[in-house]
C-alpha cells in the first residue's frame, strides 16, 4: 500500500458511516443507489467537492436474480441490469470527465465475474450483465489509451467468493419485485441455494 494519507468514500445502499482509522485512512460512507444516475452524480460531486480528486474508482456492485430465459421475469432482467451493468456505466460516465481533467495518474476498477467470461447458470441475466461489464471495461481501456489520458482501466473477474450476493434480494426495490406465482421461480431458487452452499 502506498504511503501517505488516503480518503476512501464508499457509496452503498446502507446507511452512511464515518470511520477514523490510525493508518492514514479517512473513510466516509455516502448512501448511494448506484443504479440511479442522480444518486451516483451526488456521490461524484461529494468526492470532488470534498477531496478535489479521485485516483481510484471501484465500480463494485452485483445482484443475482432469476434463472434461465424461461424462468426470468422482466423485473429480474431490469433489476440485474440496473445494478450490475448500469451502475458501472453510471460510475464511469459521472466520474471520468473529472478524473481526466485532474491530469494525474488514476485508475478505474470494474468488477465483473468469471461469469463474464464463460456462459453461466443459473442466472442468464447475471451472465449477460457481467459480459457487458467486461466489454465496457476493455473498450474504455482502449479509448483512454487512444485519447492519451492518464486514466487506466481494469476489470476483475472473480470466481465464487463469500459475499452477500446470495442475499441481494434484501436490497431489491419494491417496484422491481416479482409477483408471487407458485412454482415460477422454484428452479432458480433451488439453483441459488445450491450455490450458497458452495461459497
Amino acid at each position: 500500500m502506498p504511503s501517505g494519507s488516503w480518503n476512501v468514500v464508499p457509496g452503498s445502499p446502507a446507511t452512511g458511516r464515518n470511520f477514523d482509522l490510525t493508518s492514514g485512512f479517512s473513510i466516509s460512507g455516502v448512501v448511494t443507489d448506484v443504479s440511479d444516475p442522480a444518486s451516483v452524480k451526488a456521490l461524484a460531486d461529494y468526492v470532488f467537492d470534498t477531496h478535489g480528486a479521485c485516483h481510484v474508482l471501484c465500480n463494485n456492485a452485483g445482484v443475482g436474480a432469476g434463472g434461465g430465459m424461461l424462468d426470468s421475469t422482466l423485473n429480474d432482467w431490469r433489476w440485474t441490469m440496473d445494478v450490475n451493468l448500469w451502475s458501472v456505466v453510471n460510475g464511469c460516465r459521472l466520474f471520468l470527465p473529472a478524473m481526466i481533467a485532474q491530469d494525474e495518474d488514476c485508475h478505474i476498477v470494474n468488477t465483473a465475474s468469471a461469469a463474464g467470461l464463460t456462459p453461466y447458470n443459473p442466472s442468464i441475466s447475471y451472465t449477460v450483465s457481467k459480459y457487458g461489464v467486461v466489454a465496457l471495461s476493455e473498450s474504455l481501456h482502449i479509448e483512454m489509451k487512444m485519447k492519451g489520458t492518464r486514466v487506466g482501466v481494469s476489470v476483475l473477474c472473480p470466481g465464487f467468493i463469500r459475499t452477500n450476493i446470495m442475499d441481494s434480494a434484501r436490497n431489491r426495490p419494491a417496484g422491481l419485485q416479482n409477483d408471487a406465482i407458485a412454482g415460477a421461480t422454484d428452479e432458480a431458487d433451488a439453483a441459488f441455494e445450491a450455490m450458497r452452499q458452495h461459497v
